[in-house]
C-alpha cells in the first residue's frame, strides 16, 4: 500500500530557490565549540607528517625515504580535502536550458510539501494469512482518506488493474527467444498449409503419412521440396475433346481420360471432388455436338448436386424422426416442399432459399469441414451427421427466413441480389438500394454458374461479391466467334450508361456478342478516336 501524506499546515514547504539548488558545506564546529574533536583535525595529520620524517632520518634508506614522503604528502592533502565545498547545482553539473532540469525543478516546486509512505501488511501465519491482509488493506485506506486531504492527499492500494495489465499484454514480456520460435512456428504452418491447398507444389511425403498432421511432428511429413512439374497430375488433348477446371480435384477433369487417383500420393488433393466438379462432368460427358448457344446453356444448368445428395438426408432424418417429437409437427411443411423438389435454381425458387440457409446453417455448425478424410465435407454432411443436428439446423433456417422476410417460403429472387451503386473496389449494401434478383447460387453448392452472396450489416438480402465475374464461350475456326457478359458493365463511373448496363444480361445468362472485327463494329461505335490525339 502506498499512502501520499501531505505535511502539516505548522511545517509548511521549504522555499525552493530560483537560480540553483546548492547542497550546504558540511557543517563545522566553530572555535568555541571545537574542544577536543576540532584540535584532532589539525593534530592527526601533523603527527602523521612529523611520523614520517622521523622514520625517513633513522632510516635512510631510498625506499624508506620515498614511502615516507608519500605518507607526509597523503597526511597533507587529507587535511585539505576535509575543507572542501561539496557542490550539486543544476547549473554547475548541467546546462541550465535542459528540459530536464526544468522539469525537474519545477517538480520540486510542486511536490515539495509531500512525501510518500509504503505501509507493508505482513501475514505471521504464512501464505494462509493472504486473504486477511488483501481484506484488510481496502479498510486502511478508507481510514487514512477520512484524516481528510490536509493529511493524506491519496491512497493507492489496489493493484488488480497493473495485474490486468501484466495479463493483457503478456506477449510484451515473452522472452525474445520464444517469440522467434512462435514465429518461425506460424511461418511454417502457413507455408504448409499453402502447401495442401496448391496441387502443383506438393511435398514428397512418405505416402503412409497422414496428409493432415502438421508439418514437423514427423520426419515422414517434413518438406522435401517441390513436386516437379512433369510429376504432377496433368492432362494435353485428352480424345474426348473437352478438359475443365471448376477449382476441383483433377481426377475427373477430363472424365474417363483424367489422371488416375491411385497413380499419384493422396496428398495430391485433401479436399476430394467438389459438387461443381460433379456438375461440369454431368452436362459435359457424352458430348461433342455443343454449339456457342448450347455452351452457353450447360454452363447456365441450373442443377444443384450438393443438394441432391444432401437433401434427402434430411427428409430421411424427418421420417425416422418419432411422431412425439416437437421437430415432426414444426417441420412438416418444409419437408413437404424439399421432398417435391427437383434441386434446381431458380428466381421464383422457395426449395433454393429453404436449401440455401439450410446448408449455411449446417456447414456453420460443422465449420465445413469433413471429420473423415477419406470423403467430402458434403457425402459427410450427409452421412455422418446426427438426424437431430440436420433437424434443427433445418429449423433454424426456417426461423431465420420468418425472421428476415415474413415467412419462409420466400423466393430465391428476393434474398439473392446483385447491386452495384458506386464504382468502390468494396461496395456498400443496402436493402433500401436498387438491386437485381439472381438465380443462381454458390459455387458450393455444385452451381457452375457461381454467384456468392451474404447478407451484410444492416441488409437481410444477400449480395454477391464473387464467383462469375466474366464469362465467355469463343469458337475458333476460319474467324473468331463469341460471347462474354461482364459483371455489371465496362465503365467504372456511375454516370456512364455502361456502368450497369449488363447487370440483367449477367444475372440471366443472357451473353452478349463480342465484335472482333471492324464488320461487326458497323452499327454498334459510339465513337472513334486515334490514340494520342
Amino acid at each position: 500500500m502506498q499512502v501520499v501524506v501531505r505535511r502539516p499546515a505548522r511545517l509548511p514547504p521549504p522555499q525552493v530557490p530560483r537560480d540553483e539548488l546548492l547542497v550546504a558545506t558540511p557543517p563545522r564546529l566553530d572555535s568555541g565549540q571545537a574542544g577536543v574533536v576540532g584540535w584532532l583535525q589539525y593534530l592527526v595529520p601533523a603527527i602523521g607528517s612529523l611520523g614520517a620524517v622521523l622514520f625517513v632520518v633513522v632510516n635512510p634508506k631510498p625506499i624508506f625515504i620515498i614511502s615516507g614522503l608519500l605518507f607526509a604528502l597523503a597526511a597533507v592533502a587529507i587535511w585539505l580535502a576535509s575543507g572542501l565545498e561539496i557542490r550539486s547545482s543544476f547549473q554547475e553539473l548541467l546546462p541550465s536550458d535542459l528540459p530536464s532540469v526544468r522539469l525537474i525543478q519545477e517538480m520540486v516546486k510542486r511536490v515539495g510539501g509531500d512525501g510518500t509512505v509504503f505501509v507493508n501488511i505482513e501475514a505471521l501465519d504464512g501464505p494462509q494469512g493472504l486473504p486477511a491482509c488483501e481484506a484488510l488493506a481496502p479498510k486502511l485506506a478508507r481510514e487514512f482518506l477520512s484524516m481528510g486531504p490536509d493529511q493524506v492527499r491519496a491512497v493507492d492500494w489496489n493493484v488488480k488493474g497493473i495485474e490486468g495489465w501484466y495479463l493483457e499484454h503478456w506477449p510484451l514480456l515473452v522472452p525474445i527467444e520464444d517469440l522467434r520460435r512462435a514465429r518461425d512456428a506460424i511461418r511454417e504452418e502457413i507455408r504448409r498449409r499453402i502447401i495442401e491447398a496448391n496441387p502443383l507444389a506438393v511435398q514428397l511425403d512418405d505416402e503412409e503419412a497422414p496428409p493432415s498432421k502438421p508439418a514437423g511432428g514427423d520426419p515422414a511429413t517434413d518438406w522435401r521440396g517441390l513436386t516437379p512439374l512433369d510429376s504432377a497430375p496433368r492432362l494435353l488433348n485428352p480424345p474426348n475433346g473437352w478438359i475443365f477446371n471448376t477449382n476441383d480435384w483433377p481426377y475427373s477433369a477430363a472424365g474417363p481420360y483424367s489422371p488416375k487417383r491411385e497413380d499419384f500420393p493422396r496428398y495430391m488433393d485433401v479436399v476430394g471432388e467438389n459438387p461443381r466438379g460433379i456438375h461440369a462432368r454431368l452436362v459435359l460427358e457424352n458430348r461433342r455436338d455443343f454449339t456457342l448457344s448450347s455452351l452457353i446453356a450447360a454452363a447456365y444448368d441450373t442443377y444443384l448436386p450438393a443438394f441432391a445428395r444432401m437433401v434427402p438426408a434430411v427428409v430421411a432424418a424427418y421420417d425416422s424422426t418419432p411422431a412425439s417429437d416437437s421437430l415432426k409437427t414444426q417441420l412438416a411443411e418444409q419437408i413437404a416442399v424439399l421432398r417435391a423438389w427437383d434441386h434446381r435454381w431458380s428466381v421464383s425458387s422457395v426449395p433454393t432459399s429453404l436449401a440455401v440457409f439450410w446448408g449455411d446453417e449446417l456447414w456453420r455448425q460443422t465449420r465445413g469441414a469433413s471429420r473423415d478424410e477419406r470423403i467430402s465435407v458434403f457425402d459427410d454432411l450427409a452421412a455422418n451427421t446426427p438426424s437431430d443436428v440436420k433437424l434443427r439446423a433445418l429449423a433454424a433456417a426456417s426461423e431465420r427466413l420468418t425472421s428476415d422476410f415474413g415467412t419462409w417460403r420466400t423466393p430465391w429472387g428476393e434474398i439473392n441480389r446483385f447491386q452495384r451503386l458506386t464504382g468502390d473496389i468494396v461496395q456498400t449494401f443496402t436493402d433500401a438500394g436498387p438491386s437485381i434478383p439472381v438465380g443462381f447460387t454458390s459455387a458450393r453448392w455444385g452451381s457452375l454458374a457461381s454467384f456468392r452472396a451474404r447478407r451484410y450489416e444492416g441488409t437481410k438480402r444477400y449480395y454477391g461479391t464473387s464467383g462469375n465475374s466474366f464469362v465467355a464461350v469463343v469458337e475458333f475456326g476460319d474467324s473468331v466467334r463469341a460471347f462474354a457478359v461482364t459483371a455489371g458493365g465496362e465503365s467504372g463511373h456511375v454516370e456512364s450508361k455502361h456502368f450497369n448496363d449488363q447487370a440483367l444480361r449477367y444475372s440471366a445468362g443472357d451473353l452478349r456478342e463480342v465484335y472482333y472485327y471492324p464488320s461487326q463494329l458497323q452499327g454498334h461505335t459510339e465513337r472513334v478516336y486515334h490514340p494520342g490525339e
